[in-house]
């Protein structure tokens, strides 16, 4: 029997564009489903949004951002138990449409979205290990531009961590320490718990940040003298942020042997928030924020 084509497809081409961009994004992924034809159609009418994250739970959720009030943000939950995907779109109040999709596997799915919505945009991917391990998907995201992996635990061994995600420049790890090797990575931005002091040293990334540790005034010392002499040349911002508010800061420990200038001073009975100015040998400036809690070391324009 000879399919009967769509009605929107015989449109002169000025007014086929004038059709889809007049649908809704709902509409849009429905119409992709029906043919090659259509799919090829709304892959080129997908341009507005420039975020991916992809969440591995049950179900696996996909959510699309955008930088533009006309493109709100749309979040994608399919369960292939049921074989339904559920849309949550942010500018009707959150309101919630059923996309029922028979016969199509979790497999499917995420390369469909891929090729429909990701396409070439980068993609944020976060694993929970208590739900999903990421080789469960890992053959449905190969291909695309993972740039920043959000993860409980650090499940890969240093060398598969890198092989399996080349073009990753953020790497966030929310439990168990990181070994050295990972550290001398060229990250935009790392974050870990638990890091060992010497780590620090190692860390060849932009932005770093370490939590869940309170590291002592006198390493701190340590780092921000190597730093003057010339040390961990690519960063330009170190936090350490504990939950804790029991800092206790020594001044003359903490700065020992170093020229610095106080910038701002606040305290109160219970908290206290302190910026100074450190300079390197070769002019760098670096601000210091010192808090109850938290220590930050900033390039003076990062």
């Amino acid at each position: 029997m000879t399919a009967i084509a769509l009605p929107i497809l015989r449109l002169p081409h000025n007014s086929l564009q004038l059709s889809l961009k007049q649908m809704s994004l709902v509409e849009h992924l429905t119409l992709s489903f029906i043919s090659n034809k259509t799919k090829q159609l709304i892959k080129i009418s997908m341009k507005n949004y420039d975020i991916a994250q992809i969440f591995m739970g049950l179900p696996i959720s996909i959510e699309f951002d955008s930088r533009s009030i006309d493109y709100p943000s749309i979040i994608f939950d399919f369960n292939p138990d049921q074989e339904i995907v559920r849309i949550y779109n942010s500018e009707q109040n959150g309101s919630i449409t059923e996309l029922n999709l028979p016969g199509i596997t979790e497999k499917q799915w995420i390369e469909h979205i891929s090729s429909v919505l990701i396409q070439n945009r980068k993609v944020v991917l976060i694993s929970s290990l208590s739900e999903r391990k990421i080789e469960d998907i890992y053959d449905s995201i190969k291909e695309l531009d993972i740039v920043a992996l959000h993860m409980i635990s650090s499940q890969f061994q240093d060398c598969n961590l890198l092989k399996l995600f080349p073009t990753l420049e953020e790497l966030t790890v929310s439990e168990n320490p990181l070994s050295a090797p990972i550290f001398a990575q060229n990250f935009q931005s790392l974050t870990a718990p638990n890091v060992a002091f010497d780590n620090i040293f190692f860390s060849n990334c932009i932005n770093l940040v370490l939590y869940h540790q309170v590291i002592s005034d006198k390493d701190l010392n340590i780092f921000m003298r190597n730093w003057i002499k010339g040390s961990n040349p690519r960063l330009r911002k170190l936090t350490n942020a504990s939950n804790e508010h029991n800092r206790v800061i020594v001044e003359s420990v903490f700065f020992q042997g170093i020229a610095y200038i106080e910038t701002r001073d606040y305290c109160d009975e219970d908290t206290f928030d302190k910026e100074f100015e450190i300079k390197s040998e070769d002019g760098v400036k670096a601000k210091v924020i010192l808090s109850t809690y938290r220590f930050m070391f900033c390039i003076e324009d990062f």
